[in-house]
């Protein structure tokens, strides 16, 4: 099932693929660690990071709460290679571009993950 989401990610229009970027982001945000871990793949991360950047507040703000999700599974686990699949997809322009919204929960969210990131980066 999640490999035909994230193959029909590839082919739909942007609608479906806000769609699908919500479901993923909603099954990391609520699911354990364990299973947020086996969702923690450079597929999923590509969708979630590009949807962050999809015009529509909630979807976005259902993005970065997942990307929260995943930092706070790479402090558990201390496994910073995840932090690259972030910084593959861009991670820092997509937070970069929403540091100049008005938006206070999605500043806020933004904030957080570029401070983190950056923290990480110093680790590695």
């Amino acid at each position: 099932f999640i490999q035909q989401l994230i193959t029909l990610s590839n082919t739909c229009n942007s609608e479906v693929k806000r769609e699908i970027a919500f479901l993923f982001a909603t099954l990391i945000i609520f699911s354990p660690s364990d299973v947020v871990l086996k969702l923690m793949i450079p597929e999923i991360i590509g969708i979630l990071v590009e949807m962050v950047g999809c015009g529509c507040s909630m979807v976005t703000l259902r993005c970065l709460d997942s990307i929260v999700a995943f930092i706070r599974i790479i402090n558990i686990t201390e496994k910073y290679d995840f932090v690259n699949l972030l910084l593959d997809e861009d991670i820092q322009d997509r937070i970069n571009d929403l540091l100049e919204y008005n938006d206070p929960p999605i500043l806020e969210r933004a904030e957080f993950i570029n401070l983190q990131i950056t923290n990480f980066q110093n680790k590695m």
